[in-house]
Order: C-alpha cells, then structure tokens, then sequence
C-alpha cells in the first residue's frame, strides 16, 4: 500500500438552505448545492468564531460550472500549501483570492510508504475519543485574521495513527511476505470510527 488516504473537503460551515430548497433550486438552474459539512463534530467548537457559516453552490453559467457563495460568484482559484505563513495569506487575500487550504491530519505517518515524507502537522487523533484540534485552530485563526473575508478548505488527511494501528492489527494490508502495513481500504472498522467524528459533539 503505497498511497494514503486524503480526502479534500470545501468547507462551509451550516449551509442552511433546506432540501426543498435546494431540489426547487436545480430546477431553475440546472446547478447542484454544495453542502459539506466537514467534521462538523470535530471543529464545531470555533467553526467562524460561533456565526453561521456561508453557503456554497456549483451553478452552471453559459455551460460552466461556476462557485458561488451566498448568492455572489467567487473565482474558483485556491492558495494552498503545506507551509503556508501569514505574509502569504496576505499576499493572495491582495490578489483578491479568498478560498485557502489548510492541511489536517487524523494520523501521524507519511504520505506514503516510499517518499520519506513525513506528516506537515501533529495529528489531531491523539487516542480513542481523544482529539487535539489546536494546531488546526491556529492555522484557521492565522488565516482569518490575514486574509479577508476567507473562505477555508480543510484538507483532511484520513490514515490512522499509529497507536489505532497498534490496536487494530488485523485492519492493516497483509504484504506478500505476510507482514502487515498501513490500514487497508478494506478495513470497515477504519471507516466506521472516522465517519463516527461527524455525529460528535463533545470534542
């Protein structure tokens, strides 16, 4: 198993419109709502420092899928960086870019198994039903107060650390010589315990 899992989320905290809404807006449109609620558990204590969050939506205009956010056309260009800093944000928040990414991490290990990359950030998952959201707090918090009016993307990426690996043997692929690394695609217990922070609310 090479690869490792990462999953990219735009994230829109609270997206309102209900699903009537929303099915009566495609009609009219011929777009689609985009509502993803990202971890909402996980980062439900100081998501947009306690506001309701915008709402996001793919439209198609003239034939072309185009972002829009509360109602307002938003260019579909992103800085992103593992080592962004606060002079960067400010940079592109000049340039008129107002969607950032931020890296998060559930685990503690690479990339994957052959580059020697290691993690950008200290894993969030720090052991069962146990989260340490503070650097992925800060990056947020440097974000907002250097751009403005940012929009964020939660990179989130979704191998488990080590200490779940430790626990959960049988959940790892098995190599040809029968050892076993990294947890498997396959694994439902993986899934069903990631997909569980969605529902939490106490972290």
């Amino acid at each position: 198993m090479k690869h490792s899992n990462t999953l990219k989320y735009l994230w829109f905290n609270n997206c309102r419109k209900s699903r009537s809404a929303s099915a009566q807006s495609r009609r009219k449109t011929g777009g689609f709502t985009l509502c993803i609620f990202l971890l909402s558990g996980l980062i439900y204590s100081f998501c947009a420092m306690g506001q309701a969050g915008p709402c996001a939506e793919i439209k198609t205009v003239q034939d072309q899928p185009t972002l829009y956010v509360d109602g307002n056309m938003v260019p579909p260009f992103a800085y992103m960086s593992y080592l962004g800093k606060a002079k960067y944000y400010k940079e592109m928040s000049n340039a008129k870019v107002r969607i950032f990414n931020v890296p998060a991490y559930l685990g503690d290990q690479g990339i994957n198994s052959t580059s020697g990359i290691g993690v950008f950030r200290p894993s969030m998952w720090i052991g069962p039903g146990q989260y340490n959201l503070s650097r992925l707090k800060r990056d947020m918090e440097e974000i907002i107060s250097s751009a403005e009016d940012p929009l964020i993307v939660i990179r989130i990426h979704l191998d488990p650390p080590r200490w779940w690996e430790a626990k959960n043997s049988e959940e790892l692929c098995l190599l040809p010589d029968q050892s076993s690394y990294r947890v498997s695609f396959y694994s439902e217990k993986w899934r069903e315990e990631y997909e569980a922070m969605n529902d939490t609310r106490s972290i």
